[in-house]
């Protein structure tokens, strides 16, 4: 198998991660709908929304990696040592990104 083929594969087995990825979250966005629908306790929605945010902030960094292979590194000319530490410091680079921020609660007003 050539480094090319290999990268292709690569670069198919992140769409398809990411891809099963996204439909997870939507089930459970459908899940956290129907639990609102049918007034289920506010502590598991907030739990199931947790999860959620916590499976897109892997969706994004997944989507960074695909973004480095896909985009910026398809066809970069260097030997293929030099590549791979290139590929090791993007994905650490990526995985060091800030988080979404803290959602805040605006002060009550009377």
């Amino acid at each position: 198998m050539t480094t090319e083929t290999a990268e292709r594969g690569a670069v198919a087995q992140l769409q398809t991660d990411i891809g099963k990825r996204l439909r997870r979250i939507e089930g459970q966005a459908r899940g956290v709908l129907k639990m609102l629908d049918e007034g289920r306790d506010c502590e598991e929605m907030m739990t199931q929304t947790m999860a959620m945010r916590s499976a897109l902030d892997q969706v994004g960094a997944r989507l960074m990696q695909y973004h480095l292979e896909r985009c910026l590194l398809e066809g970069f000319d260097c030997d293929e040592e030099r590549m791979a530490r290139l590929r090791s410091a993007l994905t650490l680079w990526t995985r060091f990104g800030q988080p979404a921020p803290a959602m805040t609660i605006p002060p009550y007003e009377d």
